[in-house]
């Protein structure tokens, strides 16, 4: 498999996921246009579905249009089955918990048989094993978000809410010692822009669990072997 950023955080996001020619779009926050051109995808023929988490429109903007397009759409207000098998991928979704009704899904690759949870906008995540990569929100840590309150307790409301919407880099330390899950690779995702966000410190403590974990770059591509 192929993996390609597009767009991430607040301002829109979507990534591309490939297994040969088979293509699926991860959330299509950013305009139909920018998603549909890009050279990873080729021909629109190659796209086999679009992955839509949640309403927010920096998740959900194309979403019209993808349909208008005649791409299947698979999104958090359609979605009737456990499985979806399309072109080389099996579709597996599963409910996250955020202020709107929320998926994240798991994608296996048909050929290689490695699995991919795609997970974002949530602040709990249920069990999940036998994960090949991990493609994971944490949008704050938790040390600037101290710091913050440290200076200024109006920001308690607006930081409580971002608890509770949203993953951070202790969430995912918690989460994945308390189901004593040993993740071994990891892209995280949609991290704030609003000075939340250090990613030296969540690199360090995340590294000491994770044998591969890295900020995802809008425009690189990504080999998951």
């Amino acid at each position: 498999m192929e993996l390609k950023c597009l767009g991430t955080g607040s301002k829109g996001n979507c990534y591309l996921l490939k297994s040969r020619n088979d293509v699926l779009i991860l959330d299509c926050g950013i305009s139909f246009d920018k998603i549909i051109v890009d050279d990873f995808i080729g021909d629109i023929h190659n796209v086999k579905a679009c992955l839509i988490t949640h309403s927010h429109k920096d998740h959900n903007l194309a979403e019209k249009q993808m349909k208008l397009s005649g791409i299947k759409v698979i999104s958090y207000n359609n979605i009737n089955q456990k499985r979806y098998y399309l072109g080389n991928f099996e579709i597996m979704p599963f409910s996250v918990y955020h202020d709107v009704k929320c998926y994240g899904f798991l994608i296996r690759d048909l050929i290689t048989h490695k699995i991919v949870c795609y997970a974002t906008d949530t602040f709990k995540l249920p069990p999940i094993r036998n994960v090949d990569y991990w493609l994971v929100e944490c949008n704050y840590c938790e040390e600037e978000l101290q710091k913050r309150l440290s200076y200024d307790m109006a920001n308690y409301t607006l930081i409580e809410r971002l608890r509770r919407t949203h993953m951070g880099d202790e969430f995912l330390i918690d989460y994945f010692k308390s189901n004593r899950i040993e993740p071994k690779y990891m892209l995280l995702l949609h991290k704030s822009m609003s000075g939340n966000y250090n990613s030296q410190i969540v690199l360090n403590k995340l590294k000491n669990i994770c044998e591969f974990v890295e900020d995802i770059e809008v425009g690189k591509k990504y080999t998951l072997k």
